[in-house]
């Protein structure tokens, strides 16, 4: 299921111009009218999406005309970034399906979260489960759980 992030404004739409615009001056950004993916069998699967922008050659940002804003389809913290600075441009703001604002500040604090450092679990050694050992025997050494 994917989860739609948008950039809109509160009171007028923004014009399929004004995207355009902003796509034609972005060197990031190229215009498409479809989005293609190559699948397993060899076939083609084209979904048109008139007026999208394509962000560095791989995420679409999605126009939609009836409601006059953009939406980009789970994005990671770098494109919500960008999401944000182009909203700075347009003067709209960034939120999600559910009205959560994304700002700067969210930005900040995302940023600031600790990540996981998965060279450090490379080497975790998993310990077998012993029939012979009770669940509650936890602290008897020499047989693992």
């Amino acid at each position: 299921m994917a989860y739609c992030i948008y950039i809109q404004r509160h009171a007028a739409k923004i014009s399929r111009d004004e995207w355009v615009k902003y796509i034609k001056e972005d060197a990031d950004f190229e215009l498409i009218n479809n989005f293609k993916a190559e699948l397993e069998t060899g076939h083609t699967l084209v979904t048109e999406i008139p007026y999208a922008g394509l962000w560095k050659k791989e995420i679409p940002f999605v126009y939609v005309p009836e409601s006059g804003h953009i939406c980009v389809y789970n994005p990671d913290i770098n494109v919500i970034e960008k999401m944000i600075t182009i909203s700075k441009k347009m003067n709209a703001i960034v939120i999600g399906e559910e009205d959560e604002l994304y700002d700067d500040e969210f930005i900040k604090k995302e940023k600031h979260k600790p990540r996981v450092n998965w060279e450090d679990y490379k080497n975790l050694s998993i310990k077998l489960y012993n029939p012979n050992k009770k669940w509650w025997q936890f602290w008897k050494k020499g047989t693992h759980l």
